[in-house]
């Protein structure tokens, strides 16, 4: 579900997504980007992205 007042984040690597996911809370994305930072941050080429969901 996308959409105002959404927090999205896109974890890739080499171009390729590994995990992507929306949240409507601010804090518990950015939990989630730390989290996927700890988890993923060795895959060669790892690149994280996240955003607040528009209109």
């Amino acid at each position: 579900m996308t959409g105002p007042g959404r927090y999205h984040l896109l974890l890739a690597s080499a171009g390729q997504p590994i995990q992507h996911g929306w949240w409507g809370r601010e804090d518990i994305a950015r939990d989630k980007f730390r989290r996927w930072v700890g988890e993923y941050g060795g895959i060669p080429a790892a690149r994280s992205d996240w955003a607040l969901g528009g209109a």
